[in-house]
């Protein structure tokens, strides 16, 4: 393997967006100048709660799909900074949950115009986006010990401690793409890479689990629109990473 191959940005399937990409947009006068429109369309005022925009008013994206991220003739909505983060909070607890959605639309009625309004963008958004940006919120995990964006490193760190990787250097969790002995199951995983690896100090076992987080957080940002990726295989990686996402918010933050 010649890691300097690690260093060539890949070509993603979909095309998505880095984070330092998505920041260089909001920068760009084009998204300066959106943004102003947006607001003026609205009378400077809060969509939903119909209050004025304050400083930290956010342009909200109804689709909020990585691809889609440029396109400004998507639909968009200026909210507050408390709107726009109850938004998102509502869109991750109820995105795959529609009796539960129900249940708070009955539990906070039909009348008050705030919540009409609510009830729209949020439908707006469930119509419209798919389940990868809020698995990816709801997982969000700031490293300490890895970089997700040092791929020489990270090959480094899985020769280092044995973790698996494919012939291009990029490493593997599925049971399909992984030695028979490693286990998939990330409680089972975690114990078996200690014992390989003869460790038992906090540090060492967070850096593995925050090498494993990268790598099912990656595969998942990268299922979109992949049609070679089944639903199995997706719904197996969600769960891997969510019980990492766990261990490491249980036993290290």
């Amino acid at each position: 393997m010649n890691t300097f191959e690690l260093l060539v940005k890949t070509n993603r399937h979909d095309f998505s967006m880095t984070e330092k990409e998505k920041r260089q947009f909001r920068s760009s006068t084009v998204w300066q100048d959106h943004r102003l429109k947006i607001f003026n369309e609205q009378k400077g005022l809060d969509y939903i709660t119909g209050e004025p925009l304050q400083d930290d008013w956010n342009c909200h994206h109804i689709i909020m799909k990585n691809t889609e991220y440029t396109k400004l003739d998507n639909p968009f909505v200026a909210l507050n900074y408390n709107t726009h983060k109850k938004v998102h909070d509502l869109f991750n607890a109820y995105f795959d949950d529609k009796q539960g959605w129900q249940e708070y639309k009955d539990s906070h009625g039909y009348k008050d115009s705030r919540y009409l309004k609510q009830y729209e963008v949020l439908e707006k958004m469930f119509a419209l986006n798919d389940d990868i940006e809020p698995v990816l919120y709801q997982n969000r995990i700031e490293y300490t010990l890895v970089d997700s964006q040092n791929k020489v490193r990270n090959f480094e760190l899985a020769k280092k401690y044995k973790y698996p990787v494919n012939d291009k250097g990029y490493l593997q969790w599925n049971h399909n793409y992984i030695p028979a002995e490693y286990p998939q199951d990330s409680n089972l995983w975690i114990r078996y890479m200690a014992k390989i690896n003869n460790i038992s100090d906090r540090n060492t076992i967070l850096l593995l689990l925050e090498l494993r987080h990268v790598n099912l957080y990656s595969s998942y940002k990268n299922f979109r629109n992949n049609p070679k990726i089944r639903e199995e295989t997706k719904r197996q990686c969600r769960k891997e990473l969510e019980n990492t996402t766990k261990l490491i918010r249980n036993y290290f933050v």
